[in-house]
């Protein structure tokens, strides 16, 4: 609140998290990274969603959602970093780097559905970065199939994380 009370320029705030467990206890914890300017936030959040936590841990100010519009009901994932986009455009965004909500982790997330991730980031990609170039889109297509391949990995799913893999390479090979 301290931070989004310091300017009518700022819209968003971040934070840290906890992340927990089934039982409640905290399992490890992500900070939030203070960005130097906008441009260095915008080049990082133009390629990938770097508000940790998503909307559990964002204060949005409601004249955000009054200028830049609602959350994309057709997005079924990714539709935060969608919004995140979109608040940037306007309005400054800034993070409390120490955690201050926490989020359960567990087998079931959103983000083990790897295929609903992948659509819906690829369309975020398409409707927000058409305008930025393809140095932009590649890095932004290459941390979806990087995270499609991880997850792939993780269940077990050596093929398919290879696939991606591959192909996060082919969209920017310096990235990976």
């Amino acid at each position: 609140v301290n931070v989004i009370q310091r300017s009518e320029s700022i819209g968003l705030v971040g934070c840290g998290v906890n992340l927990m467990n089934f039982q409640g206890e905290v399992t490890g914890q992500l900070l939030a990274k203070n960005y130097v300017s906008k441009k260095a936030l915008l080049d990082d959040l133009l390629i990938r969603n770097v508000v940790i936590g998503s909307s559990s841990g964002s204060l949005i100010r409601r004249i955000c959602f009054e200028t830049v519009g609602m959350f994309d009901e057709s997005l079924t994932s990714a539709e935060d970093w969608d919004m995140w986009l979109r608040v940037t455009g306007s309005y400054e965004i800034w993070f409390a780097e120490k955690p201050l909500v926490k989020i359960r982790v567990h087998g079931n997330g959103m983000h083990k559905d790897v295929e609903r991730m992948k659509a819906n980031q690829k369309r975020v990609i398409e409707k927000n970065l058409s305008s930025v170039g393809k140095r932009y889109k590649g890095k932004a297509y290459s941390y979806v199939y990087q995270d499609a391949a991880r997850e792939y990995y993780a269940a077990d799913r050596k093929f398919s994380a290879l696939i991606n893999l591959w192909k996060a390479i082919w969209r920017y090979p310096g990235r990976v």
